[in-house]
């Protein structure tokens, strides 16, 4: 299945929100989306989710998982980060972008703020 995980505790994506767009409040939902549905082909991250855990923690969690051959990151084709928070956002691409290179993706994070709009 594609699918698109939207990971923010407030927000809605403003582009295409459908079925394949699946909006997580927390890491919790978007790691039960995941067990449920596999990995998805995009996945797009906030930062401060408004609980203990932040966009940050979950993305260790992927690569934590990918390191005990439990997910396939390879299965991502677009990884978009779209929180408000600078430092946040630009620690999750680093980390996104350092792991994926050491698999082989070629996939490398976009940093979109959400003010700004962007398309899938």
């Amino acid at each position: 299945m594609t699918w698109t995980l939207f990971l923010d505790d407030e927000r809605a994506p403003t582009w295409c929100l459908g079925a394949d767009v699946l909006i997580a409040r927390d890491a919790d939902e978007a790691r039960a989306l995941i067990a449920e549905l596999g990995v998805p082909s995009v996945i797009s991250f906030d930062h401060d989710l408004g609980k203990p855990e932040s966009g940050l923690n979950f993305a260790w969690w992927l690569v934590e998982e990918s390191l005990e051959d439990r997910l396939d990151l390879l299965k991502i084709v677009r990884v978009i980060v779209h929180s408000m928070n600078p430092t946040g956002a630009r620690n999750i691409a680093g980390l996104w972008d350092g792991y994926a290179k050491e698999i082989g993706s070629e996939v490398r994070a976009e940093i979109t703020p959400y003010k700004f709009k962007w398309r899938l």
